[in-house]
């Protein structure tokens, strides 16, 4: 968390600096997106109107720049604005066809907007414009498997992460546990509460309901139907329902 607070400051500088920077605004929206969703701020809330006030802001500064319109997709979905992330995403696409990164947000929306095989085949394509693809990519790539019920090919994504975020854990230890490995579920079910309890300014619990909140952050399914899967995973991991 420590050093993400630290990239926080040096992008506020930026800004400082330069206020018009697009980039520097995009990327600072979405770090306080993930102290949104990673429950690293004390003020829930106002990190994500932050996000939002910044990624907005990002758009108006650079209308062509693709990673300004995915990043503020991110944040509208928080807000159930799909259409207007929907937009700026296929925008984003439209502006850059060869932009991965792009096309892999695109791809994680759709798998949480209950279509994941179309999601699936967008976030592939992104592989294949990236070979080697950044590391938070697979994350995605991850989601969207599991949201079709391709576990192992979900639980393959998520391990494939050098130093993931902790609820990649999480999402590890349902799919395990949904491809039938449940001791290596158990294990890594484990991990993620032990990390969570250092990682996160309050820590939610033991139980699956206690988390409810924090996992309906983290995947933002639109149907109901999908985010009970998640949490049947997570069961099936040992998370005390």
């Amino acid at each position: 968390m420590r050093r993400w607070r630290l990239r926080a400051n040096k992008l506020r500088r930026a800004i400082e600096l330069d206020p018009v920077n697009a980039e520097a605004h995009a990327w600072l929206a979405n770090l306080r997106y993930l102290e949104w969703e990673f429950w690293w701020a004390e003020d829930r809330a106002g990190a994500l109107q932050d996000a939002y006030d910044l990624a907005t802001k990002a758009v108006r500064l650079d209308e062509r720049n693709s990673h300004c319109r995915w990043v503020l997709a991110v944040v509208q979905i928080t807000r159930g604005e799909h259409e207007q992330a929907r937009l700026h995403l296929e925008t984003g696409i439209d502006l850059n066809p060869n932009d991965a990164r792009t096309r892999v947000i695109y791809g994680w929306y759709l798998a949480c907007m209950g279509h994941p095989d179309r999601g699936i085949e967008e976030i592939e394509q992104a592989r294949r414009y990236d070979p080697l693809e950044e590391d938070w990519m697979p994350w995605m790539r991850g989601i969207a498997y599991y949201t079709a019920r391709h576990y192992e090919e979900a639980a393959a994504a998520f391990s494939a992460i050098n130093d993931p975020f902790n609820e990649v854990r999480g999402w590890l230890a349902a799919s395990l546990a949904q491809a039938g490995r449940i001791k290596e579920a158990e294990i890594m079910l484990q991990k993620f509460l032990e990390v969570a309890r250092h990682d996160m300014v309050v820590y939610p619990g033991d139980r699956m309901g206690d988390w409810v909140e924090f996992w309906q952050g983290a995947t933002l399914y639109r149907n109901e139907s999908d985010f009970d899967r998640l949490r049947e995973g997570l069961v099936k991991a040992g998370m005390r329902d």
